[in-house]
């Protein structure tokens, strides 16, 4: 990647399942996006939530990319959740083309109220984080 510029982030959405199109797998599909967490009812810390998920598009890609998104508590910089993406070779190397890429937390835990952030990095360097508020 030296001498190439960055990936350019396009979007990051967060929603509760993410669906990819059988037919047209460049397509998908996403269901409750999310863009607080709040509880309907009276709830105690730590929460549980089943699956948290992450799409995110970019743009500017080239060649092959070691990419991670991680999901983070903002006051105490704990990492709470991290996922690696495959270094897999992006296409033609087409800046212009968009690609989608769609992560699955599992059984999230988020031990109190308050700020977290998804990054997504490649290396040491974040692309883009966006906020997400717990309460």
């Amino acid at each position: 990647m030296a001498g190439l510029p960055l990936p350019r982030v396009r979007t990051i959405l967060l929603c509760e399942d993410i669906v990819r199109d059988a037919e047209k797998p460049k397509q998908f599909s996403l269901l409750r996006v999310i863009t607080n967490s709040k509880a309907v009812a009276p709830v105690s810390f730590p929460c549980h939530t089943q699956q948290l998920c992450v799409f995110s598009q970019l743009t500017e890609c080239r060649g092959q990319l070691a990419m991670r998104i991680d999901l983070h508590q903002v006051d105490s910089g704990k990492v709470l959740y991290s996922h690696r993406l495959q270094s897999a070779d992006t296409g033609k190397n087409d800046p212009l083309s968009v690609r989608g890429l769609a992560i699955k937390f599992q059984n999230v835990i988020f031990p109190s109220a308050g700020l977290y952030g998804i990054r997504l990095w490649l290396g040491d360097t974040v692309l883009a984080e966006h906020p997400l508020l717990v309460q």
